[in-house]
């Protein structure tokens, strides 16, 4: 029987990394990405904004999907993005900061300072670039050479990672991060039943039962389809958006580009001697000009006549 909910929706997401008593979860995925971005790995972590779903059931916006920290005081974001963001860089860094400045007290010294590392796992692409694992950090621009070890967010593109010939289903089967994104972008339709499944790794199937008991569950499967469904509505918002956006740019560009027809016409006139003065001819472009809403210093400008004449035109 397949599971039949998507680990991408936040609720899922945090249930599964943020939860203290499966934190072994959240410690693999991050063993397993840290190396990849060239930052040592952790012995432990803990799980320090635990899931709750009474916060998702009350639909209160959750600002940071999972937040962890290792022993050595190193905070980690993980956040899973599945709906389209305007400004997706600015609320990373903003996102970033404020973990970071909470670490310190007013008046303490900024040696206390620890690396803060998010993960931000997005369902659209992000990039034109083929690349699906990106870095931002703070470096030199003599050298290129990094700049401490305290600023770092990863950028995950699944969609991009799931289309490469190499990614398949079969990669849940491997080690590292490919293992965690299969179960992100195939885990809804995991057979628990299947022979297949019984191969996968202990924290793979761990997570798997995880979202089996989910489904099970009244009150979370009803906060679920609530989230989807909101999701859906956010996705229909801003298609419509787009598609009234479009639309009213083509209806202002058409209206500029006739008064632009009409200015410029006008101004070669003037420049090929063919009208002279302030003619009947420029008096009613100026009319023609107002019935279409334009300004009357640039209707001024563009036929010569007075802003007095382009009042009564």
């Amino acid at each position: 029987m397949r599971i039949g909910i998507t680990p991408t929706n936040d609720l899922v997401f945090k249930m599964l990394f943020g939860s203290p008593r499966h934190s072994f979860l959240t410690l693999h995925f991050l063993n397993d990405l840290l190396p990849l971005v060239h930052r040592p790995q952790a012995a432990t972590v803990t799980i320090t904004n635990p899931y709750r779903l009474a916060e998702f059931l009350k639909e209160k916006e959750i600002s940071v999907d999972v937040r962890a920290q290792d022993e050595t005081k190193r905070d980690f974001l993980l956040e899973m993005q599945i709906r389209p963001d305007g400004a997706p860089a600015s609320r990373m860094h903003d996102t970033w900061s404020r973990i970071y400045t909470e670490q310190i007290k007013r008046g303490e010294t900024y040696l206390l300072h620890k690396p803060v590392i998010s993960v931000w796992i997005l369902a659209n692409n992000l990039y034109p670039e083929p690349q699906w694992l990106h870095c931002i950090q703070a470096v030199r621009d003599t050298s290129g050479q990094p700049v401490g070890q305290e600023f770092l967010i990863v950028i995950i593109e699944l969609k991009k990672r799931a289309a490469l010939p190499d990614f398949g289903d079969e990669a849940m089967f491997r080690t590292g991060i490919d293992r965690w994104l299969a179960l992100l972008w195939y885990g809804q339709d995991i057979d628990l039943e299947s022979p297949r499944f019984q191969g996968l790794d202990s924290d793979i199937q761990e997570a798997a039962n995880m979202m089996a008991l989910f489904y099970k569950s009244k009150r979370a499967r009803w906060a679920y389809d609530r989230r989807m469904d909101w999701i859906s509505r956010v996705k229909d918002w801003h298609i419509v958006d787009r598609a009234e956006g479009l639309a009213e740019g083509k209806a202002e560009g058409r209206a500029e580009g006739r008064a632009e027809g009409l200015i410029d016409g006008l101004a070669k006139g003037l420049a090929d001697g063919r009208i002279e003065g302030k003619t009947e001819g420029a008096v009613e472009t100026a009319r023609r000009l107002k019935g279409l809403g334009i300004d009357s210093a640039i209707i001024a400008e563009g036929t010569g006549l007075t802003a007095e004449e382009v009042e009564k035109a």
